[in-house]
């Protein structure tokens, strides 16, 4: 009889090395010279002793050291170029600058007036100022006064020519640096429009969201939810709304992420089929459509991780080799952590992968015969289990991050999720299909209401939810810890006991300190 050995997973193993690495680089500082000579002796050691028992060791420590020194090497410094270092001189009068708009440029009329104003971000080339050009580098807001809608000032991907007073712009989702043009003819085009994809993938957006608009625009609540779902236009949800969902455990469902991208693919998946592509060539086809929604969409990381890991599952027929969902969670990981390392200090990222891999790991620890059986049956049981695994995963971190225990977000996980995909799968059939667009929108009308009902009555509910001290992190790792002990490595009663026992442990510490 064949002996049966435990799937190795050494993605995974780089992926938590690496989030160590960044986790201390964050939190300590090192000299750069003296952490590369520590790397360089670390990778000289892996290699050396790569046939030994204890290379493994060796390889997942000069990870972390590697992990720690692209963490302070890629830090947030500002540029001696940059414009942001002119902020203590603003407002500065007579200034030209060139550059070339990075946005689609929008009109904003005035109210007493015929005219109006154009807004777009320019990309910065130069400032001249005191008779002379200085290279500068950064964006800032640009405000072209006194125009009409139908003289446009520029075009998205234009080199232009700017003269007016620099200013401070401390708003929302704005640069903090702007400029004032007082007049359309100090706004002067120096190249031609260019092709640009993420204007193309932009406006594709706007126009879908034109589509998601058709007879429910008298609506704006549902509608901006319906928005938000789709297209990711989180800002137009209102605040007491926004607070609704986050007090009930229900915010991370406007969070673009696997749900999304698995309708847009099931869909695109059975256009595909219908034409006749192979079904080992499907991802590539539909890979570079699933980054151009994720770019449309503000490339988050909770969007980006989905479509990579629906990369690794699309690309893996094509070289022969069966997908695994958690070396796909973890090459994820290391593939946003090698874009920016920076990314381990949001909220986002860390829920995003955490609660997706405790989700991995219930289903792999549950019997397979549980999700056997009947349509209705399996699809009831996989909601429960899964709104339990997110529920079990979310609650340290939503209690650091934002100072909440939401004991009521289970329930409102069972009621939230078929809702959201229900809405999700009209509002693109309403996108895919612009003919019946009207049809489709009023039936994502039914299930927003629904939502907003139960969210609401939940959040009613005494006790539901309520503002808690953010726990010691010594008390999150002991809970996760504890979790991954019960899921992962606990054959017995006894280990499972223990597994309980630290997960009331780490109750217990957060209650107390």
């Amino acid at each position: 009889m064949l002996a049966v050995y435990p799937l190795r997973r050494p993605l995974a193993g780089v992926a938590l090395s690496m989030v160590l690495g960044i986790y201390i680089a964050s939190h300590v500082s090192f000299p750069v010279w003296a952490l590369a000579c520590v790397c360089l002796l670390a990778l000289t050691g892996a290699w050396l002793s790569r046939s030994r028992r204890y290379s493994d060791t060796i390889v997942f420590s000069a990870i972390v050291l590697l992990s720690s020194l692209h963490y302070q090497v890629s830090g947030h410094e500002i540029p001696s170029t940059s414009i942001l270092h002119r902020q203590g001189d603003l407002p500065i009068d007579r200034v030209a600058v060139i550059g070339r708009v990075c946005g689609k440029p929008v009109y904003h009329p005035f109210k007493q007036s015929s005219k109006g104003m154009w807004v777009f971000p320019v990309q910065l080339e130069g400032v001249k100022q005191d008779g002379r050009w200085m290279t500068q580098r950064g964006e800032i807001d640009v405000r072209v006064m006194g125009v009409s809608l139908s003289t446009p000032s520029a075009e998205y991907g234009q080199r232009v020519w700017l003269w007016g007073q620099l200013q401070s712009r401390n708003y929302r989702n704005q640069n903090p640096i702007g400029m004032k043009v007082p007049q359309g003819r100090f706004c002067r085009p120096l190249s031609p429009p260019r092709f640009s994809m993420t204007e193309w993938v932009q406006s594709w957006r706007r126009s879908a969201g034109e589509r998601l608009q058709q007879g429910i625009s008298n609506r704006p609540l549902q509608l901006s939810i319906l928005r938000s779902l789709i297209l990711g236009y989180r800002n137009e949800i209102p605040s007491e709304t926004y607070a609704c969902f986050q007090r009930t455990g229900s915010l991370h469902i406007f969070a673009i992420s696997g749900l999304h991208v698995g309708i847009i693919g099931l869909l695109l998946a059975i256009v595909l089929k219908s034409i006749g592509v192979p079904r080992d060539w499907f991802g590539v086809w539909l890979i570079p459509l699933l980054l151009a929604y994720v770019a449309a969409t503000g490339m988050k990381a909770s969007a980006l991780r989905a479509a990579v890991m629906a990369g690794v599952f699309l690309l893996a027929p094509l070289f022969r080799r069966k997908p695994d969902i958690p070396s796909s969670v973890a090459f994820a990981a290391i593939f946003l952590l090698l874009l920016n390392p920076h990314e381990m200090d949001s909220a986002g990222f860390i829920f995003s992968f955490v609660v997706v891999s405790f989700i991995v790991m219930v289903y792999a620890a549950i019997p397979e015969h549980w999700l056997t059986g009947g349509g209705v049956r399996r699809y009831s049981l996989s909601l429960l289990i899964t709104s339990i695994a997110a529920s079990l995963a979310s609650m340290p971190v939503t209690a650091y991050y934002f100072g909440r225990f939401s004991p009521i977000a289970l329930v409102g996980n069972l009621i939230v999720v078929p809702l959201t995909f229900c809405t999700v799968l009209s509002g693109w059939l309403s996108i895919l299909f612009p003919w019946a667009a009207t049809i489709f929108n009023h039936a994502s009308l039914v299930f927003i209401n629904l939502m907003l009902w139960g969210i609401g009555f939940l959040d009613r509910i005494p006790g539901s939810s309520f503002a808690v001290e953010a726990p010691p992190v010594i008390s999150i790792a002991i809970w996760y810890g504890s979790l991954i002990l019960f899921l992962v490595h606990a054959r017995t009663w006894r280990q499972r006991m223990y597994a309980l026992s630290g997960a009331g442990c780490s109750i217990l510490i957060a209650l107390l300190f």
